[in-house]
């Protein structure tokens, strides 16, 4: 189907991400732009007719269907999409390419000439999939898909490769769906770490910053997977406020919810950051953000809310003061959150359309 011009109005979108509500939001604002939006994504997805017109069954968890029928929906629900789309004159928009059947379906497409749109969130060399998965996202890349990535820093650092930029969404709608707004009631501020506790999200430094904020009467959770030795954490073990959640199992969306809820300023000391979800969820739910400054977060994050590198003591200091004055800056991250939504609605009405002019990186 198309408009007068000629343009595509529907669009499929393949969400294969079960953790992550990226998709339903992009659907929502396609939905929004008044594209007839089908969305395959797995079963029990909580959108129904919130992200998209119609929905299709990519594949089911283990907990849905048992282990058996969750595995043999993982491997055929990817080969589902593409018998149904062989002959397609739609857009097929991959928003996660999660496994080496993901980027076959999507190569296939690609050959036979339907019209792909490949979403790479991270497409840093380094840092991209592995091995065989590797090479066939290289192969997608040379082909005629069109990629997009989140930002023009992203562009520059996948070694001048032409790019499509479209901004990240935010994560408003989830917010909305799952009551996560922020409640700042609360005697004492809340700090939160959201996401798993690796190097790179700074794990090794929040021992450092979580006892600063503590001194300050600044409440500490710490909500996500890993843990850091006995050690790192003896000045804080004990403190009534510090709590932590989800350090040996996935989070479910109504506990990310709560953490969310219940807090005023999220830490996130990331070293080596490209996008940040747990940055943009936090945003969406009026929380200020506690970064360090950084070329991808340039874009998305007020310069109130960053400090220099490496400096945990001015991170856990700027993350207090942000944390008593969180009334003060949540106009300026809701008109930030709904700016990034316009900007992500027009990007993709472009890249959707022949109207989308690739982004050279140099």
């Amino acid at each position: 189907m198309s408009d007068r011009a000629g343009r595509p109005r529907d669009v499929v979108l393949y969400d294969a991400n079960a953790l992550n509500p990226y998709g339903a939001e992009v659907g929502a604002l396609l939905l929004a732009a008044g594209y007839r939006v089908t969305r395959w994504c797995r079963v029990g997805d909580p959108f129904a007719g919130a992200a998209h017109r119609s929905r299709r069954v990519l594949w089911a968890s283990r907990r849905q269907v048992g282990v058996i029928a969750a595995g043999l929906s993982r491997i055929l629900g990817p080969w589902a999409f593409a018998a149904g789309h062989l002959f397609s004159r739609r857009p097929l928009v991959f928003l996660w390419l999660l496994s080496r059947q993901d980027l076959r379906v999507a190569r296939v497409l690609t050959r036979l000439g339907r019209d792909v749109v490949v979403v790479d969130h991270n497409p840093i060399p380094e840092r991209s999939l592995p091995g065989r998965s590797a090479a066939l996202m290289a192969g997608l890349r040379d082909g005629p898909a069109r990629v997009v990535v989140h930002s023009p820093h992203l562009v520059t650092e996948a070694d001048g490769r032409r790019e499509r930029v479209v901004p990240h969404p935010s994560y408003r709608r989830w917010v909305g769906a799952y009551r996560a707004r922020s409640v700042r009631h609360h005697a004492a501020p809340q700090a939160l770490f959201l996401g798993a506790l690796r190097p790179d999200k700074g794990a090794a430094e929040l021992p450092i910053i979580v006892a600063e904020l503590l001194r300050v009467d600044v409440r500490v959770l710490i909500a996500g997977r890993g843990g850091l030795p006995d050690d790192a954490w003896a000045a804080c073990k004990g403190h009534a406020g510090f709590r932590t959640m989800g350090l040996t199992q996935s989070l479910t969306d109504h506990e990310v919810a709560a953490a969310l809820r219940s807090s005023h300023v999220l830490l996130a000391p990331y070293t080596d950051v490209t996008m940040s979800g747990s940055i943009l969820m936090a945003l969406s739910a009026g929380l200020a953000v506690a970064a360090y400054e950084s070329p991808a977060l340039r874009d998305v994050l007020p310069h109130e809310f960053t400090v220099a590198a490496r400096d945990p003591l001015a991170l856990a200091r700027r993350a207090a003061e942000l944390a008593y004055a969180t009334e003060s800056w949540a106009a300026v991250v809701d008109d930030a959150m709904q700016a990034s939504d316009l900007a992500c609605m027009a990007a993709w009405q472009r890249v959707l359309t022949a109207d989308d002019v690739a982004v050279a990186a140099r």
